[in-house]
């Protein structure tokens, strides 16, 4: 089966007729593992249910596609497994960058799913609802950006960069909530923001807010605005987390962050002093006064005002016309970033 997956698939992007094509023709060791994992969160989840189909075709059909390896702008997320001829399955070592030669990596995309791993393909669920529309959108986004959330390397925006920047941000913006956590109750402001990191959030904020963020990261071109996010849902409950006395009630802070307004937050985060944010919020929590921040702030920004890109505000199909080549939507996302939108909602 190996053998003849190779000689149709290998070396080429599959089309999206081929994906699904493929869905139905080849069965991988992988295949339970993502039906389980859409099954646990998709299904479970009420904005998503209804796609659970479409969401689990998608991730089988991303599974399938032997150039999304080599499409991810970061590299693979982790060491393939790659089976031989025969079907025996070994740990690609580090010291070889291709496949070997009449191996296979398992599953063909040589991204090995993990717990959650259908959280990516969820919000592209509303963007189409057929697989050989969503799946083109979801797979471009996925390689450009998704795959840095769960890329362990030392490669800029990946996972272990985000977390240093999430961080960072805290102890700058919220350093009595940080040494609170860290010498009080042993703990580390990590541990309750690395799902929302790892996922983008997906699960954790409505999907409209989802979307809304994903616009604002395929804006600025950068999944740094993630751990922002997280960054400033921290500081934005840092009250609650000094008035905790044990790890639990900190985690009963953070289980329900679904009120949580993702773009008026982060602006005032980002934007305190343009936006004329309330001044007990800058002198509590630093906001734009960290050096960490500051330069984040100044990473982000330049590049949208010298390329003066634009996406559509609050508009989820900016996504699709984007990756379509349909050109670009009619408002400056500059402009609504630093357009003020009143207070966040905790």
């Amino acid at each position: 089966m190996i053998a003849d997956y190779t000689h149709h698939y290998s070396l080429r992007v599959l089309s999206a007729e081929e994906a699904a094509r493929g869905i139905c023709e080849w069965e991988w060791l992988t295949d339970d593992v993502l039906r389980l994992d859409v099954a646990e969160h998709c299904a479970n989840d009420v904005s998503y249910f209804p796609f659970d189909e479409l969401v689990e075709a998608l991730v089988l059909a991303l599974s399938r596609d032997c150039e999304v390896g080599q499409l991810c702008e970061s590299g693979l997320p982790q060491v393939p497994l790659v089976a031989d001829a025969a079907g025996a399955l070994a740990v690609q070592t580090s010291e070889l960058r291709e496949v070997r030669a009449g191996g296979q990596a398992m599953p063909p995309s040589g991204v090995v799913p993990f717990k959650g791993f259908s959280n990516y393909a969820c919000p592209f669920a509303f963007l189409a609802d057929r697989l050989e529309t969503a799946y083109p959108i979801f797979r471009s986004f996925y390689c450009r950006h998704l795959c840095r959330l769960h890329t362990i390397s030392d490669h800029p925006e990946t996972l272990l960069s985000l977390c240093a920047l999430f961080e960072q941000l805290v102890v700058s913006t919220a350093p009595r909530a940080a040494q609170h956590l860290q010498f009080v109750l042993d703990s580390s402001p990590l541990r309750y923001a690395f799902h929302w990191i790892v996922t983008g959030f997906v699960g954790s904020l409505p999907a409209e807010e989802v979307l809304q963020l994903w616009d604002r990261v395929l804006g600025f071109d950068s999944v740094a605005l993630v751990p922002i996010l997280a960054a400033a849902i921290v500081a934005l409950r840092s009250k609650l987390i000094l008035a905790a006395r044990r790890p639990e009630e900190v985690q009963l802070v953070f289980s329900d962050i679904s009120c949580v307004k993702a773009i008026p937050l982060l602006q005032s985060f980002l934007f305190a002093h343009e936006l004329g944010a309330d001044a007990n919020w800058r002198t509590e929590h630093g906001s734009v006064l960290s050096a960490a921040l500051a330069a984040k702030k100044a990473a982000l920004v330049a590049p949208i005002l010298e390329a003066k890109a634009s996406i559509g505000e609050h508009d989820v199909g900016a996504l699709s016309r984007l990756f379509r080549g349909e050109g670009p939507a009619s408002t400056d996302t500059v402009e609504i970033l630093l357009q003020p939108q009143g207070d966040c909602n905790a």
